[in-house]
């Protein structure tokens, strides 16, 4: 695949809130560092496309309002979400944003039928399995405050943006398991980007 990504600016430990805006305007940094009290990262698909904007959200504090006040603010954003942190499998370093020189992303909206079957194969399979391919530094594992919208957000760190499309990546996630609840990419909404951190 051809990197035609630039480096992502800055960093951070991921949070247990955290804001991110997909898509948009490059003012969205500033928007969001704004309206978090965070320094913001600010990242470039591998592959082109829109911008994607990262940040702490404030640790406290009604996060119903932020993502309105989010959602106010970033209106041209294909979409702005607080999420909350569930799980983490750090298998290198402290786990910080830094400490891996690609990152991909994976959100995914899953409606009833496929919710807790999915968060479950997550929680208990993925997130142990996949940091065990070569090359993943950390797994950081986020669900949205509110349900209308995208509802789990999975952040994989490497050192390599190949090893997410690897057959090795393939064999260890193609478990009789992850067959069983893989309609979920087909029946409800997903999105793949692998961004630069550095």
């Amino acid at each position: 695949m051809a990197d035609t990504s630039s480096p992502a600016e800055g960093g951070f430990d991921f949070p247990d809130r955290l804001v991110g805006v997909w898509g948009g305007s490059d003012d969205y940094r500033a928007e969001v560092e704004r309206l978090t009290g965070s320094a913001a990262v600010r990242m470039l698909p591998v592959e082109g496309g829109p911008a994607t904007v990262l940040a702490p959200a404030p640790q406290s504090g009604d996060l119903s309002d932020l993502q309105q006040q989010l959602r106010s603010a970033v209106t041209d954003a294909d979409e702005a979400a607080v999420y909350g942190h569930t799980a983490s499998n750090v298998v290198s370093g402290s786990g910080a944003l830094a400490e891996a020189s690609y990152l991909m992303v994976v959100r995914l909206y899953a409606d009833d039928k496929w919710r807790n079957s999915f968060r479950d194969w997550l929680h208990e399979e993925h997130l142990t399995r996949q940091p065990t391919t070569g090359g993943v530094v950390w797994a950081h594992l986020y669900e949205t405050v509110d349900d209308d919208r995208w509802h789990f957000l999975n952040l994989w760190g490497g050192d390599d943006d190949r090893i997410f499309d690897s057959a090795e990546w393939a064999e260890i996630r193609d478990t009789d398991r992850f067959f069983t609840v893989s309609g979920v990419f087909s029946e409800c909404r997903s999105v793949r980007q692998i961004f630069r951190i550095g």
